[in-house]
C-alpha cells in the first residue's frame, strides 16, 4: 500500500505520482481531488500503475463514490490551517498558499502549444490553412459550427486550427469538393463538424 502523503508524491509533470514499496501509481490528483471535495480522509484504492483519469475532472469518481456511499466514522482528522504565505518555485511557475478566512483559488495552467509537425515537404504536399491578419486571435466562419475556430502562430505562419486540430489542405485537390487526400496514410482526414 502507498499512503497518499506528500512525501510520497514523487512527481508532478504532466499528472501527480505516488510511490512507494517499490511502487508506483501516476495520475491520482482527480481521484484525491474527489475524496477531498466529499471530506473522505480514509479510504483503500486497488489499482495498477495508473487510477484513470476518465474526462479529466473529478466529477465521475464523485459520482461514483456517492452511488457508493460514505460511511462515518470514529476517528478524526485534524484540519490544516495556514498561518504564513508559502510559495514554491518562481517566475511564471510556482504554487503558493495564503492565510485567508475563506477559500480563494486562482489557478492557471498554460502549456506551451507543439509546434506543427507538418512542415517542409509535408507542408508543401498539405498546405496549410493560414490567417492573413497576423494579429487575428480568433476567425470565424460563414457556417455554424460546434467548436472554435481559433489562430495560433506556428512554423508554418498564423495557422487555424479547429478544436485544437490544425487544418491543411491537400496539394491534389484543385477544385471545391475535392478529397484525394482523404484518409492517407492513415493520418488525413476530412474535417468534420463534430470533430
Amino acid at each position: 500500500a502507498i499512503p497518499a502523503r506528500l512525501e510520497n508524491v514523487t512527481e508532478t509533470g504532466y499528472n501527480t505520482t505516488l510511490s512507494g514499496n517499490g511502487h508506483s501509481i501516476r495520475t491520482v490528483e482527480h481521484l484525491l481531488s474527489a475524496l477531498h471535495g466529499l471530506g473522505i480522509t480514509n479510504l483503500l484504492v486497488k489499482t495498477d500503475d495508473e487510477v484513470p483519469a476518465l474526462d479529466g475532472s473529478a466529477l465521475q469518481y464523485c459520482k461514483q463514490l456517492r452511488e457508493a456511499g460514505v460511511r462515518d466514522q470514529s476517528a478524526s482528522v485534524e484540519p490544516i490551517s495556514v498561518t504564513k504565505t508559502i510559495q514554491i518555485g518562481s517566475g511564471d511557475e510556482f504554487i503558493r498558499i495564503e492565510p485567508a478566512d475563506h477559500l480563494i483559488v486562482d489557478y492557471k495552467l498554460d502549456y506551451p502549444r507543439p509546434n506543427s509537425s507538418c512542415t517542409g515537404q509535408c507542408a508543401m504536399d498539405w498546405p496549410p490553412v493560414t490567417a492573413n491578419d497576423m494579429n487575428m486571435m480568433t476567425v470565424t466562419s460563414t457556417m455554424q459550427l460546434p467548436h472554435k475556430l481559433t489562430v495560433y502562430k506556428t512554423a508554418n505562419g498564423s495557422q487555424i486550427e479547429y478544436d485544437g486540430h490544425p487544418l491543411y489542405t491537400y496539394a491534389g485537390d484543385m477544385t471545391p469538393g475535392m478529397f484525394t487526400g482523404r484518409g492517407m496514410g492513415n493520418v488525413w482526414y476530412l474535417v468534420s463538424l463534430g470533430l
